[in-house]
């Protein structure tokens, strides 16, 4: 049996695998747009990707740095009457063939189920309006002598074109109606 010295030198090398981790993957926004902020946690560098085809509607804001957690600021531009759309970012890096997405889902809140109407002097109709913000709305018309509306019904009182709005108690979320 062979002796050790006690003094030998036992050396213990440890290393770290680089990483990368993204705090939210999944963000759901309303059709008025505004910013969301996500947080990557990295020991390496990435990039963060904005495909083509959602540069018109997501845009990164200034970017802030931390030592180690990069949050990055994205501002999503208002939806309007548009349909409901996704799009998403990548956060990647080719050396550690490494990526991940963050979608984004923009939902319409509030819209009339139907754009446009006909009536017939004299007929009503009653029209529903997607409201997902849970307030109070206001109806109005653009031509009292056109077409009347009263919590939801319109009324068709002579012929032309007038445009029925409705929008939430804070003014922020609008909907119109062609009659």
């Amino acid at each position: 049996m062979q002796k050790r010295n006690a003094a030998e030198i036992v050396t213990i090398t440890q290393s770290a695998k680089s990483g990368i981790e993204v705090s939210k993957k999944e963000f759901k926004i309303d059709e008025l747009g505004g910013t969301i902020t996500f947080t990557v946690n990295a020991n390496t560098d990435y990039q963060l990707i904005i495909p083509n085809e959602y540069k018109d509607w997501i845009k990164e804001g200034a970017p802030t740095r931390g030592l180690t957690s990069h949050e990055h600021q994205l501002t999503i531009a208002s939806l309007g009457d548009g349909d409901d759309r996704e799009g998403y970012v990548i956060i990647s890096n080719e050396d550690l063939n490494y990526s991940t997405t963050v979608t984004i889902k923009q939902v319409n809140t509030f819209y009339f189920e139907t754009k446009n109407i006909e009536l017939l002097i004299g007929t009503e109709k009653k029209v529903t309006v997607k409201n997902l913000t849970n307030q109070d709305i206001q109806w109005s018309t653009s031509s009292a002598a056109i077409a009347t509306v009263n919590n939801g019904t319109i009324k068709g009182i002579s012929k032309g074109n007038a445009t029925i709005t409705v929008k939430t108690a804070d003014g922020k979320h609008i909907a119109k109606c062609e009659v």
